[in-house]
Parts: structure tokens; sequence; C-alpha cells
């Protein structure tokens, strides 16, 4: 109570922050926001009469007014921004569009994103010569159907399609060659897109250093937030080391750049308003890094800190840096309320939260008078403040946890600021290129120690702990379990030992029963949703499993995405892939049948059945049609004997409608997966 009492701001965050989430919860489907300026009309002018009142007796009722008010207030701004990105996209049509951000070129596709009818579509461009040419601020005509972004519908995967809405994308699309072309451009570009152009120029400049891969995805992640050169390897490796925040700009970074402004404008403390002046081009120069970077959420926290903090110091005022969070924190949920919902948001203000609340608490349990190792105390308390600041949700969204994140960052903490300003003056000495090319060598060998450390760590026994997941009440056991053991260890009360050992107690109980649920192994059929890559795989009770794919083979690459959420999630060994007629103990497959635990399954994804007879078709439990099945329904039933039709996402819509049409004049079950996501049995 203490708390909230001394920071007001924080008081006046927690409602409108209920708001955004009991709003995006029950009220997504429902826009009304009629009934929201109505209600809010009503109370802003029942807080002015009680304002006019002054009456202290009053002091409750006013505070409940005013909570209530930014509740709705919460509410409103969420409905709005749902808003944004509702809209009824009809069939194939001609568009018009405005590419807004540097297009990212994929093996098959460019992807841009573009400005139509005052609504962001995520258009997918087949590659060639003329889309590899598109750039921020081009403008195309385009023929396409496009849609509200969906699923796949495989399970445990990554919501894209929330994410991408939560972005404002109101859908997305597909254009083949020849289905657009590029027209005059009469837009300016607006500040974030000049932004983004200057970004794309120093990547081409740090290309032309010549780095290794590796070494170049991550000079451009770290220090300008350029993330599409970053392989899943690279990401894996500093992700189990317990750096991969040093990949995402966010306050570390930032707070690298302010420390050496406001060194260089030291100064014009001493001039007579040399303070606002200095003031002015910090905050200037930190926006301007912002909107380079990208404007993410943690950045914005940042910069927006920072600004607020420089504030402070021109009058000399000592301003609480909780209330400074929680203010950065109520505007910019009253910005963009779907801030709430964004991971890298919710990760850097609760590292900021536990730095601010229990670094020096902790910092303070040992005396060391040694400036060498006070040096290394506080950076391990500062990591144990931050890492247990977001560990839960780490273990809630990433499911994994690195178990050397302390000895990696006393390695990473001092060269970070190393890296970021050794390409600072790599950049600034551009023109001269005896001074750049000394701090482009000494950037590489920083560079290489950086990620060779990551690789290391990540290599060592016993590294990682993954395969824990937490649902969201479960992640909020564990802050109550961490926030007890921090209190605990500063303010060791008996009372507070008691609810220590009982918010263990309650821990350790969910997570047995979860892990009980969890560890629940069933016997699973499923038939995946992969575009062009059918697959039908079968789970052991002991975790093995087979994975019946054509004969292409098992394309790790397709199949990586589900291998990190449901295959993890299942505790599941690497699946034996089965490209042949196959047999043993479990299984038996010959030319597309597969018999497997009283189970019958037919797979066709090319024309051997066709012109075959039979006087007595065969009974199949499921019969899986792919791309390559060219028959019709009718002269398969007289093969096939089908309780459940399955069709696969490799064909294409036409063909999918045409079989589902004839299955329900045949009075056969038949399930879509492009259109209802993966199929599953359980045995």
């Amino acid at each position: 109570m203490n708390l909230l009492s001394s920071h007001p701001i924080l008081r006046l965050t927690i409602p409108l922050a209920t708001g955004i989430f009991l709003s995006d919860i029950f009220l997504r489907s429902r826009l009304c926001l009629q009934a929201h300026g109505i209600a809010l009309t009503l109370l802003l002018g029942f807080l002015i009469y009680l304002l006019r009142t002054k009456s202290y007796r009053y002091r409750w009722l006013f505070g409940g007014v005013l909570y209530t008010f930014l509740l709705i207030t919460g509410s409103l701004v969420t409905q709005l921004k749902w808003k944004q990105t509702d809209s009824h996209w009809p069939d194939y049509q001609v568009y018009k569009g405005f590419v807004l951000e540097p297009p990212e070129i994929k093996a098959k596709t460019v992807s841009c994103l573009l400005e139509t009818q005052r609504r962001k579509v995520l258009l997918h461009i087949v590659r060639d010569s003329a889309s590899l040419s598109l750039k921020t601020g081009d403008e195309m005509l385009y023929c396409a159907k496009i849609r509200r972004p969906k699923n796949a519908g495989n399970p445990y995967e990554f919501d894209y399609a929330e994410w991408l809405l939560r972005q404002g994308v109101s859908g997305t699309g597909y254009v083949v060659s020849g289905k657009w072309e590029k027209l005059p451009s009469r837009h300016g570009l607006s500040l974030k897109q000049h932004a983004l152009v200057f970004r794309q120029r120093i990547v081409e400049l740090f290309r032309s250093w010549h780095y290794e891969d590796g070494d170049f995805a991550v000079l451009s992640a770290l220090t300008i937030g350029y993330k599409e050169a970053l392989t899943d390897e690279l990401r894996e490796d500093f992700a189990v080391a317990g750096i991969s925040h040093v990949l995402a700009i966010s306050g570390l970074h930032v707070g690298i750049l302010w420390a050496l402004l406001t060194f260089l404008f030291r100064p014009l403390d001493k001039r007579s308003g040399g303070r606002i002046v200095k003031w002015a081009l910090i905050t200037s120069i930190l926006w301007g890094y912002a909107f380079i970077a990208g404007l993410a959420a943690s950045i914005v926290r940042a910069v927006t800190m920072c600004m607020l903090i420089e504030l402070g110091h021109i009058r000399n005022n000592s301003i609480s840096h909780l209330n400074i969070l929680a203010v950065t924190a109520f505007f910019m949920l009253l910005y963009n309320p779907f801030y709430l919902f964004d991971v890298s948001f919710q990760l850097s203000f609760m590292a900021v939260l536990f730095i601010l609340l229990f670094y020096r608490p902790l910092f303070n349990l040992l005396q060391v008078k040694n400036r060498l190792l006070r040096y290394f105390w506080g950076v391990i308390c500062l990591s144990v403040t931050a890492q247990w600041g977001i560990v839960p949700l780490v273990m809630h969204y990433f499911s994994n946890f690195s178990v050397y994140f302390l000895f990696t960052n006393l390695i990473v903490a001092p060269l970070i600021p190393v890296i970021m300003y050794l390409a600072a003056a790599a950049l600034a000495f551009f023109p001269i290129p005896l001074l750049s090319d000394l701090f482009v060598s000494g950037l590489k060998y920083a560079i290489r120690l950086l990620t060779g450390t990551a690789e290391w760590v990540s290599g060592l026994p016993y590294s990682s702990v993954s395969s824990v997941f937490y649902t969201s009440f479960g992640t909020v056991v564990l802050y109550l379990l961490i926030v007890s053991a921090f209190v605990y260890m500063v303010d060791r009360k008996r009372l507070l030992f008691i609810r220590f050992l009982g918010a263990v107690f309650m821990a350790s109980s969910f997570l047995l029963l979860q892990r009980g649920v969890d560890g629940d192994a069933k016997r699973t059929l499923v038939f995946y949703h992969m575009r062009n890559c059918p697959a039908i795989h079968l789970i052991e009770r002991d975790g093995s499993s087979y994975l019946v794919v054509g004969s292409s083979g098992m394309q790790k690459d397709r199949f990586r995405y589900i291998a990190k959420s449901y295959w993890r999630r299942r505790h599941l060994l690497p699946p034996q892939a089965i490209t042949a007629n196959y047999r043993d103990e479990n299984i038996w497959t010959v030319d597309g049948l597969i018999s497997w635990h009283g189970k019958l399954i037919g797979r066709i994804d090319d024309d051997y059945w066709k012109n075959k007879e039979t006087d007595y078709p065969l009974d199949l439990d499921i019969l899986y049609l792919c791309k390559g099945f060219e028959e019709d329904m009718v002269s398969l039933r007289k093969l096939f004997d089908a309780k459940q039709i399955v069709l696969d996402a490799s064909m294409n819509e036409y063909r999918r409608k045409r079989l589902k049409s004839e299955c329900i004049e045949l009075n056969l079950p038949v399930f879509d997966i492009a259109e209802k996501g993966s199929f599953q049995i359980y045995l």
C-alpha cells in the first residue's frame, strides 16, 4: 500500500491497463463506442462536480469515480484500436497500395507491408526481378484476394494472426507475377519511413565491411535493430546463453547511447540555458535513434524514460524513477493499448520494475569495498533482478530458461558498450578511411568474442531448462514466489517467511499438477496444416513417433516451428521419417496405406490408384487426399470405403471446394485442413 500511495501515477496506470485487458477479452467482437462515450461524459461531469464541492468526506467517492473513468478510457482506446483493423475484403479485386516499410525478401516471395484503402495489408509477391526492386514509398496496383489474418491451426502454434492484427494489419494476400504493376510515386515519405530508409543505408554500409554472415547479423541487430539477417541457430545460441536481450534494442542500448550523449554535452550544464539545449539535443538524438531502430515498445519505453529523467535534471529535481516508469506506461498505453499485449513491452517493463524495486536492497546485502569486486557484484545484482523480473514471462512465452545467464552476462555486460561505441566511431569516421578501417577491425573482433561466447555457453551441458510450460495462472504464481523470495532476502521477518513457504507450496502444487496434465501421454494421430508438405504424424505413448511424408523426405525447415511448440510440449523425441514402404512391430506402410494400432489410413498424392478396380472396397478409417490426386470421389469410392475424408492444404482452393461438395453429395464426413487447421485423433 505504501508503494501505491507514494507513486500516484502507478495508481492511475493500473485501472487504465485493467480496462484495456477486460475490453480485449470481453468486448473485442462487439464494438460499442457510443456507450463508452456516454459513460465517459457522465463520469467526467461527476468528477467535475466532486472537484467543485471540495469535500474531504467524499474523497473515496472521487477516487472510485476516477478509477472507473480510467478503466472505461482503457476500454475505449482498445475499442478504437480494434476498429482500425476491422474491414471487409471482397473476393479478387484490383487494389492500389503504398509500400510502408522496406520489403522483406524471402526464398520464394517478397513480403510488403502496404497501405490499402486506409488499412494495412501484408502482401506476399512472387519473387522476381520486378518484386526485388520494390522499396519504401513505391505505389502499386495489384489484383489479389485479401483475407483477414488467419492461423494455420496447428497445435500450440504461435498466434501469428493475433500478432498481425495487433500490429494493425487488417489483411494478407498473395500475388503472382503479372498481377501487379508499379506506379509513379506521388506520396512523400513520413518521418518513420525516412528513418527506415536511412537504416537501410546503414545496413548496406555494414555489408560493405565484408563481415561473416553471423557477425553482420549480430552487428545489425545490436546497433540498429535490423533482425532480418539473424538465423534461427544464432537466435537459439543467444537465447540459451541468456543474452538474447542484446539482439533486441532496449534500455541497455538506449542507456549506453544516453551515457555517451550526456558525456559529450556535459559542458552545456555550465552555461545559461545550457541544460534546456542539452535536453533538446539528447531527446532529439534518442528519438531519432528510436525511429531508425523501428520504434519497438522496449525502445519507446527506454527513450521516454530518458527524456523524462533529463527533464528533471533541468531543475535539479530528483524524480522517482518508479513514477517515471509509471508515467511512461500510462501514456504508451493511452497511445497504443495493444502495447499491453506486446511481449517486448512486458519484458522491458518487468525487467526495469524489478531493478527499481530490488536492485538496491540486494546490492546492500554485501558490503564490498574493493572497486573491481564491487563492479562485478553490481553486475550480478543487476542481472539477477532483471532476469528474475522476466523469467516467468520467458518461461510462459518461450519455455526456456538459461542456467548460465549470470556467468554470460559478466562477460557480455562490458562488451556491449565497446561494440556500440566502436560502431558509432566507425560510422562517424566513415569519410576518413584510415580511422574508419581501424574501428571496423576492432569492432569485428569484439563481435566475434560476443558470438563466440554465446556459441560456447549454449554448447555447455545443461545450459538451459526447456520444455517447461506455464499457463497465465502459473506465471502469476511464479511471480508471487519470486517476489516473496526477494522480500524475504532483504527483510527476514517470520511472517514473510511463512508467506514465502506458502507461495512455494502453491507453486510446487501447481507445477506438479501441470506436469501431470502435460505428461499424460496419449497415442495421437496428427495431420498438420503445412502448404505443399503433406505429413501424417503418428505419436506413441513413450514419446517416439513416425512421420509419414512424401518421397521428397522430411523438410526440416517446414517442421521447425511445430518442433519448437507442439513437439517440445509433448516431450517428443525426433520422429522417424518414413518416405517409402516400411514395417516394424507398431506400423506398416505400403503403397500409401498405413496400418497403426488398429487404424488403417490411406494417403493419395499421385495417380497410383487411377484405373484400379476391385469387387470389395477396402475399409479405411481415414482417407487423406493431397496434391497430386486428380480423380473424383465417385471413382475413389469404388476402391475405398472411408469413415473420414481429410483434405490436405497442398491442394488448391478450387480443388478442395469441388471435393467437399462431392463428399456432401455422397454423405461422406469431410475435414478441410486449409479451412479448419490440423486434424487430430487420440487413440
